[in-house]
């Protein structure tokens, strides 16, 4: 079965990693934790719909969405600290691949890892994860890695 497939969307082209990471170690004890894990930060971009301005300091990101075949419900960054892990766990209850779309902004080193399979992501690209499984993050690397996090959002 495959857990992880490559979306056909528009790569982002600068994933401006450099000003999310210099905000990352800036505002690192600032920002919240997702799901109380403490290596695990974000940034809302989008929040039901509504953008936060900041989405204007990333100039990569802000192209990249403006581009998108559909409306954004949620968009956050996802900030992993170096040389952790987003522990094992479930997101879903069905079987299909989550709506939210994961785009590798910086994952050098990293995986996602289900109980028999590892995928790395490359760069600029855009997957779709069947979260209903088992699975964890590993960053081995000593940089943050970073993904965005992408919702389209769905008929009411």
């Amino acid at each position: 079965m495959i857990l992880c497939k490559q979306l056909p969307i528009s790569k982002i082209e600068d994933g401006c990693v450099k000003q999310i990471a210099d905000l990352y170690f800036e505002l690192r004890d600032k920002l919240p934790s997702r799901y109380n894990h403490e290596p695990w930060k974000s940034i809302n971009l989008i929040v039901n719909g509504v953008r936060s301005p900041i989405i204007h300091n990333f100039p990569g990101i802000h192209k990249w969405y403006a581009e998108l075949p559909f409306e954004v419900e949620n968009m956050y960054i996802s900030m992993l600290a170096g040389m952790n892990q987003i522990p094992w766990h479930v997101d879903m209850t069905t079987d299909v691949y989550s709506p939210t779309i994961l785009t590798a902004i910086r994952t050098s080193n990293s995986f996602v890892e289900f109980e028999n399979y590892k995928y790395s992501y490359k760069d600029g690209f855009s997957y779709a994860i069947r979260s209903a499984h088992k699975h964890r993050v590993m960053n081995l690397s000593n940089e943050v890695r970073i993904m965005l996090c992408t919702t389209p959002r769905r008929d009411r």
